[in-house]
């Protein structure tokens, strides 16, 4: 049984903001946690339910233990069933049982459980956090405190009441010195100018300044007189009294002239030097206004930090109260950011096991472990299926391959039909058995060339061996040996396996004496070598009886 609950985003005061999603899965990973089960275990007595308990808890006035009780947590929480429908807010929590009621009220006092969790959790961290922010707020109201007791007293002690008015006079007296500055500077150097006209002594030049209206008109009086004197000496004579009195006139011009030009170069001096102190005045002064600026900017400075300090305290004091006071009213409010929308009832059928989907799932699960086993088997197997793989195994080469046949006679002397006839001295018989196995032969006359090729000199001895019994090497030996004598080489077989010698029924011959024999010193070789019937070119040496030890022919054939 299962039912849906819907949550939202906690918009209170001390909220942290996360999106619908993690909200969903927080609160899925909180239905499951012990907090929540353990409170509906006890609500609803589950550890009293045979399926969740042992029997010991399932007898009235029985108190479990902790270690019963974490086992009974532990089948419940496995029970519960936590999923999101797709594009919803919806969390929709399931019970599995064998008891539908059982199902339904589970699934449903797990939601209220939920519910009551969340709610009780809210309040705890308002609580606790109202506790921390009541102490931080005693802390900022002494540092509030402070800060204006300090600003207060650096207003008082300094005199920055008023920092920005203040600072607009000091500007507006700042500006008005330099603007008199920049005019002395230019009356200075006008005066200057005049002032070095005077040094030099010339009148010219000095009538040219602005001080012309001074000396100007006596100048030309001066002109003007003289140049009647001269009229006057071309009439009169330098002695007549007419030109003696305007001579005297032309000495009285010039000497005011003289008297004019050195008041006006004593004018012209005081007022430099004026001009000069005043514009050292007014550069202190300028200097001085800067100074006390600069001075009353520190203060500023001070000033502004004190109280910037003093209004961030105030400001985090009323913001921290309130918050307090919205904590207060929010941990009174019973606000409910989880809701039930459906509760869960009782089905009338079982929702578990789904016999046909389990069948399907072990038969997809039986079809993929066999095709892995075969897949496994085919990467571990390192047997060699074909020659290719003899030569990048191994790096040999392989001489030839022999087709699998099956001997129906392993008496016979010849049981391939290798001999004389069949290597083009002669025609075989049909009643050979070797006569249907072409392919055999084929194989062996190629295993003969290949053999003789890779000898640069004449082949004089040839081992055949293999690494397990019953792979055909008893006939093989005895068709390429009896290639090898068909097609002229002198041919001696020696059959050397002691513990199962075969060579002597390969060709029908008696195995009294052999191999054995002449390791022994019973007899020759020339007289245990037994000349093969029907193959020309071809002797054999049987193994002979072999001792309970063929160790011991080892040891008697090295000394």
């Amino acid at each position: 049984s299962s039912a849906s609950t819907v949550g939202q985003s906690n918009n209170g005061s001390n909220s942290i903001p996360m999106s619908a999603r993690r909200l969903i899965t927080t609160e899925s990973d909180v239905v499951v946690s012990p907090a929540v089960v353990l409170k509906t275990i006890r609500q609803l007595n589950l550890y009293r339910d045979p399926q969740f308990s042992s029997k010991a808890l399932v007898r009235p006035g029985s108190t479990p233990t902790p270690q019963q009780m974490n086992l009974v947590l532990r089948k419940v929480t496995v029970a519960i069933s936590v999923d999101q429908p797709l594009d919803s807010y919806l969390l929709r929590v399931g019970f599995r049982s064998d008891d539908p009621n059982v199902s339904a009220a589970v699934a449903n006092s797990l939601l209220q459980s939920l519910i009551a969790h969340d709610y009780q959790t809210r309040v705890q961290a308002l609580l606790g956090s109202s506790a921390s922010m009541r102490t931080q707020l005693t802390d900022l109201r002494a540092k509030m405190e402070r800060s204006q007791e300090a600003l207060v007293h650096y207003e008082s002690s300094h005199d920055v009441l008023n920092p920005d008015s203040k600072n607009n006079i000091m500007l507006a007296r700042l500006s008005q010195v330099n603007q008199d500055l920049g005019r002395a500077q230019t009356r200075r150097m006008a005066l200057q100018a005049d002032y070095q006209v005077v040094k030099t002594g010339n009148l010219d030049a000095l009538i040219a300044t602005d001080r012309s209206q001074y000396l100007l008109p006596l100048y030309q009086r001066l002109l003007q007189d003289q140049r009647q004197l001269s009229r006057m000496a071309q009439v009169y004579g330098p002695n007549y009294p007419v030109y003696l009195q305007q001579q005297a006139l032309v000495s009285h011009d010039r000497h005011v002239l003289t008297r004019q030009e050195i008041h006006v170069a004593r004018q012209i001096r005081s007022q430099y030097q004026m001009a000069l102190a005043r514009e050292k005045l007014l550069r202190g002064e300028l200097a001085l206004q800067k100074k006390r600026m600069d001075a009353f900017n520190l203060k500023a400075i001070r000033y502004y930090a004190l109280k910037a300090a003093a209004d961030s305290y105030t400001r985090l004091f009323y913001q921290l109260q309130q918050r307090i006071q919205d904590a207060a009213v929010a941990a009174n409010l019973h606000s409910e950011t989880l809701r039930i929308i459906s509760p869960a009832r009782p089905i009338d059928r079982p929702v578990f096991p789904h016999p046909l989907l389990t069948a399907v799932l072990c038969f997809l699960l039986s079809a993929m472990l066999g095709v892995g086993a075969a897949i496994a088997i085919g990467v571990m197997d390192k047997s060699i299926a074909n020659p290719e793989q003899v030569e990048q195994y191994f790096g040999l080469p392989v001489l030839a391959t022999l087709p699998l046949v099956e001997l129906r006679d392993h008496t016979s002397l010849n049981p391939l039909g290798y001999g004389p006839q069949l290597l083009g001295l002669g025609q075989a018989s049909a009643e050979e058995p070797g006569a249907h196995n072409s392919a055999f032969r084929e194989g062996i006359l190629s295993l003969h060339s290949a053999v003789r090729l890779a000898q640069e000199n004449d082949l004089q001895f040839m081992a055949v061996t293999s690494s397990v019994p019953s792979e055909g090497k008893s006939t093989i030996v005895a068709n390429l040996a009896g290639a090898f004598a068909g097609l002229g080489s002198k041919t001696i077989l020696i059959d050397a396996d002691m513990r199962k010698p075969s060579m002597h029924r390969q060709f029908g011959v008696q195995n009294h004496r052999g191999l054995s024999s002449v390791l022994r010193g019973q007899c020759t070789l020339d007289q245990a070598l037994v000349e093969a019937h029907g193959v020309s070119n071809l002797s054999l040496l049987p193994a002979g009886h072999a001792p309970a030890s063929p160790a011991e022919l080892l040891h008697m054939g090295l000394s």
